[in-house]
Protein backbone atom coordinates (compact mmCIF):
# COMPACT_ATOMS: atom_id res chain seq x y z
CA UNK A 1 0.00 0.00 0.00
CA UNK A 2 2.73 2.18 0.86
CA UNK A 3 4.66 1.32 -1.98
CA UNK A 4 1.66 2.28 -4.22
CA UNK A 5 1.67 5.68 -2.46
CA UNK A 6 5.24 6.20 -2.92
CA UNK A 7 4.99 6.06 -7.00
CA UNK A 8 2.30 7.91 -7.03
CA UNK A 9 3.71 11.26 -9.04
CA UNK A 10 3.65 14.47 -6.90
CA UNK A 11 0.36 15.71 -8.88
CA UNK A 12 -1.56 13.06 -7.62
CA UNK A 13 -1.52 14.46 -3.86
CA UNK A 14 -5.56 14.23 -3.68
CA UNK A 15 -5.41 10.64 -4.46
CA UNK A 16 -3.01 9.90 -1.73
CA UNK A 17 -5.40 12.09 0.42
CA UNK A 18 -8.05 9.97 -0.09
CA UNK A 19 -5.68 6.26 -0.18
CA UNK A 20 -5.15 7.76 3.30
CA UNK A 21 -8.77 8.08 4.83
CA UNK A 22 -9.69 4.60 3.12
CA UNK A 23 -6.61 2.94 5.15
CA UNK A 24 -7.69 4.59 8.31
CA UNK A 25 -11.74 4.03 7.86
CA UNK A 26 -10.44 0.65 7.11
CA UNK A 27 -7.84 0.54 10.63
CA UNK A 28 -11.04 1.72 12.49
CA UNK A 29 -12.58 -1.17 11.86
CA UNK A 30 -10.06 -3.41 14.43
CA UNK A 31 -8.81 -0.15 16.09
CA UNK A 32 -12.21 -0.16 18.40
CA UNK A 33 -12.40 -3.64 19.17
CA UNK A 34 -10.89 -2.81 22.16
CA UNK A 35 -13.53 0.34 23.50
CA UNK A 36 -16.63 -2.16 22.51
CA UNK A 37 -18.71 -3.22 25.26
CA UNK A 38 -20.94 -6.13 24.94
CA UNK A 39 -24.73 -5.39 25.88
CA UNK A 40 -26.66 -8.52 24.73
CA UNK A 41 -26.90 -10.99 27.65
CA UNK A 42 -27.64 -13.54 24.64
CA UNK A 43 -26.79 -13.71 20.63
CA UNK A 44 -29.33 -12.67 18.04
CA UNK A 45 -31.08 -16.03 17.27
CA UNK A 46 -30.92 -15.00 13.13
CA UNK A 47 -28.44 -15.42 11.23
CA UNK A 48 -29.55 -12.44 8.86
CA UNK A 49 -28.60 -9.42 10.58
CA UNK A 50 -31.64 -7.56 11.74
CA UNK A 51 -32.61 -4.02 10.50
CA UNK A 52 -31.52 -1.99 13.81
CA UNK A 53 -28.30 -4.05 13.69
CA UNK A 54 -27.68 -2.15 10.21
CA UNK A 55 -29.24 0.86 10.95
CA UNK A 56 -30.02 1.43 14.67
CA UNK A 57 -32.79 3.92 14.94
CA UNK A 58 -31.52 4.63 18.75
CA UNK A 59 -28.33 4.30 20.46
CA UNK A 60 -27.93 2.18 23.77
CA UNK A 61 -25.76 4.20 26.17
CA UNK A 62 -26.05 2.44 29.47
CA UNK A 63 -22.92 3.97 30.51
CA UNK A 64 -24.70 7.17 31.36
CA UNK A 65 -28.35 6.09 31.33
CA UNK A 66 -30.20 4.90 34.58
CA UNK A 67 -32.77 2.26 33.75
CA UNK A 68 -36.52 3.87 34.78
CA UNK A 69 -38.32 0.60 36.79
CA UNK A 70 -41.75 -0.09 35.62
CA UNK A 71 -45.15 1.46 38.01
CA UNK A 72 -46.86 -1.44 40.53
CA UNK A 73 -50.40 0.29 39.39
CA UNK A 74 -52.22 2.27 37.59
CA UNK A 75 -52.07 4.86 40.90
CA UNK A 76 -48.67 4.28 41.05
CA UNK A 77 -47.82 5.49 38.11
CA UNK A 78 -49.94 8.37 38.01
CA UNK A 79 -47.98 8.89 41.23
CA UNK A 80 -44.47 8.71 39.12
CA UNK A 81 -45.83 11.28 36.36
CA UNK A 82 -47.06 14.00 38.74
CA UNK A 83 -43.78 13.99 40.69
CA UNK A 84 -41.45 13.65 37.20
CA UNK A 85 -43.60 16.93 35.69
CA UNK A 86 -43.89 18.94 38.84
CA UNK A 87 -39.69 18.19 39.25
CA UNK A 88 -39.70 19.62 35.75
CA UNK A 89 -41.76 23.10 36.31
CA UNK A 90 -39.87 23.97 39.14
CA UNK A 91 -36.34 23.37 37.10
CA UNK A 92 -38.03 25.10 34.30
CA UNK A 93 -41.45 27.27 35.36
CA UNK A 94 -43.61 28.32 32.55
CA UNK A 95 -42.58 25.47 30.16
CA UNK A 96 -44.92 22.99 27.99
CA UNK A 97 -44.26 19.19 28.61
CA UNK A 98 -45.96 16.25 27.66
CA UNK A 99 -46.82 12.54 29.21
CA UNK A 100 -47.56 9.65 27.03
CA UNK A 101 -49.49 6.71 28.46
CA UNK A 102 -50.57 3.79 26.46
CA UNK A 103 -51.45 0.59 28.11
CA UNK A 104 -54.18 -0.86 25.09
CA UNK A 105 -51.96 -3.45 23.94
CA UNK A 106 -53.46 -2.60 20.53
CA UNK A 107 -56.97 -3.10 21.65
CA UNK A 108 -59.05 0.08 19.76
CA UNK A 109 -62.24 -1.19 21.80
CA UNK A 110 -62.12 2.34 23.05
CA UNK A 111 -61.09 5.26 21.92
CA UNK A 112 -57.78 7.05 22.92
CA UNK A 113 -59.36 9.13 25.40
CA UNK A 114 -61.72 6.66 26.99
CA UNK A 115 -59.06 4.62 27.78
CA UNK A 116 -56.38 7.70 29.22
CA UNK A 117 -59.48 8.84 31.58
CA UNK A 118 -58.93 6.77 35.01
CA UNK A 119 -54.78 8.04 34.53
CA UNK A 120 -55.84 11.57 34.18
CA UNK A 121 -58.35 11.26 36.65
CA UNK A 122 -55.36 9.71 39.11
CA UNK A 123 -52.75 12.61 37.74
CA UNK A 124 -54.99 15.15 38.78
CA UNK A 125 -55.29 13.93 42.39
CA UNK A 126 -51.71 13.99 42.62
CA UNK A 127 -50.91 17.23 41.24
CA UNK A 128 -54.20 18.86 42.98
CA UNK A 129 -52.99 17.80 46.15
CA UNK A 130 -49.71 20.14 45.76
CA UNK A 131 -50.58 23.39 43.51
CA UNK A 132 -53.59 25.86 44.30
CA UNK A 133 -55.38 25.58 40.66
CA UNK A 134 -55.68 22.88 38.46
CA UNK A 135 -57.49 23.14 34.86
CA UNK A 136 -58.39 20.34 32.55
CA UNK A 137 -58.74 21.16 29.11
CA UNK A 138 -60.85 18.56 27.01
CA UNK A 139 -61.48 17.87 23.42
CA UNK A 140 -65.36 19.22 23.21
CA UNK A 141 -67.57 20.15 25.70
CA UNK A 142 -69.33 16.85 26.00
CA UNK A 143 -65.80 14.95 27.14
CA UNK A 144 -65.53 17.83 29.71
CA UNK A 145 -68.97 17.84 30.64
CA UNK A 146 -69.34 13.79 31.35
CA UNK A 147 -66.23 14.77 33.46
CA UNK A 148 -67.81 16.96 35.59
CA UNK A 149 -70.44 14.39 36.08
CA UNK A 150 -68.76 10.64 36.63
CA UNK A 151 -65.25 11.97 37.85
CA UNK A 152 -65.35 11.23 42.19
CA UNK A 153 -62.94 12.93 44.31
CA UNK A 154 -64.45 11.54 47.30
CA UNK A 155 -64.25 9.09 49.68
CA UNK A 156 -66.32 6.31 48.48
CA UNK A 157 -67.68 5.51 52.32
CA UNK A 158 -68.64 9.35 52.32
CA UNK A 159 -72.59 10.33 51.62
CA UNK A 160 -71.20 13.45 50.36
CA UNK A 161 -72.29 13.98 46.59
CA UNK A 162 -69.62 13.77 43.58
CA UNK A 163 -68.08 16.67 42.63
CA UNK A 164 -64.51 18.14 42.05
CA UNK A 165 -62.18 19.90 44.54
CA UNK A 166 -62.58 23.29 44.68
CA UNK A 167 -59.41 24.01 42.64
CA UNK A 168 -59.88 21.53 39.88
CA UNK A 169 -61.49 23.31 36.86
CA UNK A 170 -62.91 21.67 33.59
CA UNK A 171 -63.13 23.13 30.58
CA UNK A 172 -63.37 22.47 27.04
CA UNK A 173 -60.69 23.57 24.59
CA UNK A 174 -61.70 26.62 23.11
CA UNK A 175 -62.00 26.94 19.61
CA UNK A 176 -60.51 29.68 17.45
CA UNK A 177 -61.94 32.83 17.42
CA UNK A 178 -63.66 32.23 20.94
CA UNK A 179 -62.17 33.70 24.22
CA UNK A 180 -60.71 30.99 27.27
CA UNK A 181 -62.21 30.96 30.36
CA UNK A 182 -62.27 34.31 32.38
CA UNK A 183 -60.67 32.83 35.33
CA UNK A 184 -57.27 31.70 33.42
CA UNK A 185 -55.25 33.85 35.31
CA UNK A 186 -55.78 31.95 38.45
CA UNK A 187 -54.36 28.53 37.13
CA UNK A 188 -50.90 27.09 38.67
CA UNK A 189 -51.34 24.53 36.02
CA UNK A 190 -52.95 23.21 32.93
CA UNK A 191 -53.50 19.77 31.52
CA UNK A 192 -54.62 19.08 28.22
CA UNK A 193 -55.97 15.92 27.94
CA UNK A 194 -55.52 13.93 24.75
CA UNK A 195 -56.14 16.76 22.09
CA UNK A 196 -56.14 15.56 18.53
CA UNK A 197 -54.58 17.33 15.23
CA UNK A 198 -58.30 19.14 14.67
CA UNK A 199 -57.01 20.98 17.58
CA UNK A 200 -53.56 21.69 16.86
CA UNK A 201 -54.33 25.84 16.48
CA UNK A 202 -56.18 26.10 19.57
CA UNK A 203 -53.85 23.89 21.31
CA UNK A 204 -51.27 26.44 20.63
CA UNK A 205 -52.80 28.83 21.28
CA UNK A 206 -53.64 28.30 25.24
CA UNK A 207 -49.65 27.13 24.96
CA UNK A 208 -48.92 30.96 24.05
CA UNK A 209 -51.65 32.45 26.08
CA UNK A 210 -50.35 30.80 29.60
CA UNK A 211 -46.78 31.08 28.35
CA UNK A 212 -47.41 34.58 28.22
CA UNK A 213 -48.43 35.18 31.55
CA UNK A 214 -45.43 34.21 33.14
CA UNK A 215 -44.76 32.83 36.51
CA UNK A 216 -48.74 33.03 37.67
CA UNK A 217 -48.59 29.14 35.85
CA UNK A 218 -46.17 26.59 36.32
CA UNK A 219 -46.31 25.20 33.10
CA UNK A 220 -48.99 23.01 30.58
CA UNK A 221 -48.77 19.91 30.14
CA UNK A 222 -50.66 17.51 27.45
CA UNK A 223 -51.24 14.42 27.43
CA UNK A 224 -51.42 11.58 24.63
CA UNK A 225 -51.02 14.46 22.60
CA UNK A 226 -52.06 13.33 18.40
CA UNK A 227 -51.61 16.92 17.44
CA UNK A 228 -50.24 16.22 13.34
CA UNK A 229 -51.53 13.80 11.20
CA UNK A 230 -51.84 13.16 7.24
CA UNK A 231 -55.85 14.31 6.99
CA UNK A 232 -55.61 17.56 9.40
CA UNK A 233 -52.36 19.07 9.49
CA UNK A 234 -50.64 17.18 6.82
CA UNK A 235 -46.92 16.70 6.84
CA UNK A 236 -45.71 19.22 4.24
CA UNK A 237 -44.47 22.93 5.22
CA UNK A 238 -46.78 24.18 7.63
CA UNK A 239 -46.93 20.74 9.44
CA UNK A 240 -43.44 20.54 9.75
CA UNK A 241 -43.60 24.15 11.05
CA UNK A 242 -46.02 23.24 13.44
CA UNK A 243 -43.89 20.25 14.60
CA UNK A 244 -41.05 22.82 14.93
CA UNK A 245 -42.88 25.06 17.11
CA UNK A 246 -45.02 23.51 19.30
CA UNK A 247 -44.25 19.88 19.31
CA UNK A 248 -40.37 19.56 19.38
CA UNK A 249 -40.01 22.08 22.42
CA UNK A 250 -42.27 19.71 24.75
CA UNK A 251 -40.35 17.98 26.93
CA UNK A 252 -41.33 14.41 28.06
CA UNK A 253 -41.53 13.96 31.68
CA UNK A 254 -43.18 10.82 31.34
CA UNK A 255 -43.80 7.97 29.36
CA UNK A 256 -45.38 4.40 29.68
CA UNK A 257 -46.41 2.35 26.45
CA UNK A 258 -47.18 -1.60 27.23
CA UNK A 259 -46.85 -4.43 24.34
CA UNK A 260 -47.87 -7.55 24.56
CA UNK A 261 -45.00 -9.25 25.41
CA UNK A 262 -42.64 -6.25 27.07
CA UNK A 263 -43.27 -1.98 28.37
CA UNK A 264 -41.42 0.79 27.53
CA UNK A 265 -41.17 3.61 30.10
CA UNK A 266 -39.40 6.11 31.20
CA UNK A 267 -39.47 9.30 33.95
CA UNK A 268 -37.23 12.48 33.89
CA UNK A 269 -35.03 13.39 36.51
CA UNK A 270 -33.41 16.01 38.04
CA UNK A 271 -30.22 14.59 38.93
CA UNK A 272 -29.69 11.08 37.55
CA UNK A 273 -29.78 10.59 33.68
CA UNK A 274 -32.56 7.97 32.57
CA UNK A 275 -33.07 6.77 29.81
CA UNK A 276 -36.27 4.72 27.89
CA UNK A 277 -36.49 1.69 29.31
CA UNK A 278 -37.28 -1.79 27.53
CA UNK A 279 -38.85 -4.51 29.68
CA UNK A 280 -39.89 -7.76 28.88
CA UNK A 281 -42.18 -10.41 30.51
CA UNK A 282 -40.06 -13.30 32.29
CA UNK A 283 -42.15 -15.74 34.87
CA UNK A 284 -38.64 -16.16 36.03
CA UNK A 285 -37.79 -12.48 36.85
CA UNK A 286 -39.00 -10.43 40.30
CA UNK A 287 -41.91 -9.03 39.30
CA UNK A 288 -42.55 -10.86 35.76
CA UNK A 289 -40.74 -8.42 33.66
CA UNK A 290 -36.64 -8.53 33.05
CA UNK A 291 -34.41 -5.54 31.64
CA UNK A 292 -33.73 -5.49 27.86
CA UNK A 293 -32.26 -2.30 27.19
CA UNK A 294 -31.81 1.28 28.06
CA UNK A 295 -31.74 3.83 25.01
CA UNK A 296 -31.26 7.47 25.03
CA UNK A 297 -33.96 8.36 22.39
CA UNK A 298 -37.92 7.43 22.39
CA UNK A 299 -37.79 3.88 20.05
CA UNK A 300 -40.54 3.46 17.59
CA UNK A 301 -42.51 0.33 17.88
CA UNK A 302 -41.07 -2.01 15.39
CA UNK A 303 -37.30 -1.21 17.12
CA UNK A 304 -38.80 -2.21 20.89
CA UNK A 305 -40.63 -5.17 19.10
CA UNK A 306 -37.23 -6.35 17.58
CA UNK A 307 -35.53 -5.59 20.75
CA UNK A 308 -37.58 -7.65 22.76
CA UNK A 309 -37.14 -10.32 20.89
CA UNK A 310 -33.53 -10.13 19.88
CA UNK A 311 -32.50 -9.20 23.65
CA UNK A 312 -31.63 -5.75 22.96
CA UNK A 313 -31.13 -2.98 20.28
CA UNK A 314 -27.40 -4.05 19.60
CA UNK A 315 -25.07 -6.84 19.85
CA UNK A 316 -22.28 -3.90 20.86
CA UNK A 317 -21.59 0.06 21.54
CA UNK A 318 -18.57 1.55 19.62
CA UNK A 319 -17.24 4.32 21.71
CA UNK A 320 -15.37 7.54 19.56
CA UNK A 321 -15.14 8.97 16.57
CA UNK A 322 -13.93 5.75 14.77
CA UNK A 323 -16.15 3.46 16.33
CA UNK A 324 -18.99 5.77 15.12
CA UNK A 325 -17.01 5.63 11.85
CA UNK A 326 -16.91 2.25 11.74
CA UNK A 327 -20.55 1.36 12.07
CA UNK A 328 -21.12 3.18 9.52
CA UNK A 329 -18.91 1.38 7.17
CA UNK A 330 -20.40 -1.92 8.49
CA UNK A 331 -23.80 -0.90 8.20
CA UNK A 332 -23.19 0.22 4.58
CA UNK A 333 -21.35 -3.44 4.04
CA UNK A 334 -24.41 -5.21 5.41
CA UNK A 335 -26.81 -3.93 2.98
Amino acid sequence: FFFILACLPPQRASMRVTLLAGLLVSLSLDLTAPFRVNLSPKPHSSTSPSRSAIFPAVRASPLFLTPVTLPDSLADSARIAAESTLGHFERSPASSCRIDFYTNVGDETYTTLKSTDPFVKELVKVIGSSVPKVRIYFPDEGSAALCRRDWDFTDPASEVPRELPANIAVSAVPTPGFQPPDDVDQDALVIINCPKASESESVENLINLYAAMGGSCSGVVLVNPVLVDMGVTGFGLSGRMFLDRVIKPLTQTYYLKTYYNGAVTYAIGSDEAPGYTIWKEDSEAEGGYSLVDVVDEKPQDVDVMEAIEDGGFKEEVQLGFLGELADFVNGMMKL
